[in-house]
């Protein structure tokens, strides 16, 4: 069994691992609310582009008596920056988000008795003219005996 710590920090080792690392400034974890995120981004307070990856919460089923499946939800939050404009802006951040699903789906982290990451969605949390945040939602499944 692997703890929530241990697949977020292999979430972020293969992130780095993957050569996003020669472009993107910060890969790291995030354990803030969203809406002082949207400010650190305002105050610049972030290097970009930045990969942020944080536990989005679980779901549980019991398929034998007094053993769990714990459905896990990990949030991936792309940012970038790009005072030139919309669309440098939209350059910059696609290739950040097909590398992150070649990187990311079906991805096993190495650990043989989770479920590969699946992909559940992307999409735009906060478009503007200087900066662009998109989340990539996945999905892996382990038992809690």
């Amino acid at each position: 069994m692997h703890t929530i710590q241990e697949i977020e920090d292999k979430i972020i080792a293969e992130l780095k691992a993957s050569g996003l690392s020669s472009t993107v400034k910060n890969i790291s974890t995030y354990h803030g609310e969203l809406d002082s995120l949207v400010g650190e981004i305002r105050q610049m307070t972030i290097s970009f582009p930045a990969i942020l990856v944080l536990y989005g919460g679980s779901q549980f089923s019991e398929p034998a008596n007094r053993s769990y499946d714990d459905e896990a939800i990990f949030t991936v939050v792309i940012i970038a920056q790009d005072l030139r404009g919309r669309d440098k802006l939209r350059t910059g951040i696609y290739p950040i988000l097909e590398t992150l699903k070649d990187t990311l789906i079906d991805n096993d982290l190495g650990c043989r008795d989770i479920d590969p990451l699946h992909p559940i969605s992307i999409e735009a949390i906060l478009v503007t003219s200087q900066f662009s945040v998109y989340a990539l939602d996945l999905r892996t499944i382990f038992s809690r005996d």
